[in-house]
């Protein structure tokens, strides 16, 4: 199942504490807002290639790329 979510001011002001805290790591505000909404509810797991993700913590579930 997808559910649409609504970025409200809460996860908003989330993702900027994350944005600020990991400037050092060139992180994007869209990646913060992703971890700030993983966060709140409770998703541990997301299916991405972004070494961003699993430096937050999170598994990536991701299909490998095949060598050419």
């Amino acid at each position: 199942m997808i559910q649409i979510l609504h970025i409200d001011t809460g996860l908003f002001a989330d993702a900027l504490i994350i944005f600020r805290k990991y400037a050092d790591a060139v992180l994007s505000l869209t990646d913060c807002t992703s971890f700030a909404v993983c966060k709140r509810y409770g998703i541990s797991s997301v299916f991405g290639f972004d070494r961003h993700y699993a430096m937050m913590s999170f598994s990536l579930l991701a299909v490998p790329q095949q060598n050419r």
